[in-house]
């Protein structure tokens, strides 16, 4: 996705990618790529990574987040199919139900 935005008498672009479910290669790949265009071409060019890559160059802290959230995707879906629903459920009782038990988890591993 690419979008643009007037700021300042200069136009903004905005992108964004997604890696979270790519190798870890891949991540760093794009965050290699993206400082030499910085270095070579865009000197004023912004990164915000969630994997804290392009600010640290630490592959194995990169690693650990990147596993550490998956895990937690893998417990919160294995605990979203595990809630049964009555047919006469409303979305209201069922985002309340969710919410009760998200919150019960949190509370276990508090």
């Amino acid at each position: 996705m690419l979008e643009h935005f007037p700021h300042n008498d200069e136009i903004t672009f905005l992108n964004h990618t997604k890696t979270q479910f790519s190798p870890i290669e891949i991540h760093i790949a794009i965050i290699k790529l993206l400082k030499y265009l910085q270095q070579k071409y865009i000197s004023n060019l912004e990164i915000w990574d969630e994997g804290d890559y392009w600010q640290t160059g630490d592959a194995v802290f990169l690693k650990e987040k990147m596993d550490f959230l998956n895990e937690k995707i893998i417990q919160v879906g294995d605990l979203l199919n595990s809630i049964e629903f009555e047919e006469s459920s409303t979305a209201k009782s069922v985002a309340d139900k969710i919410e009760e038990v998200l919150k019960r988890m949190n509370l276990k591993q508090g």
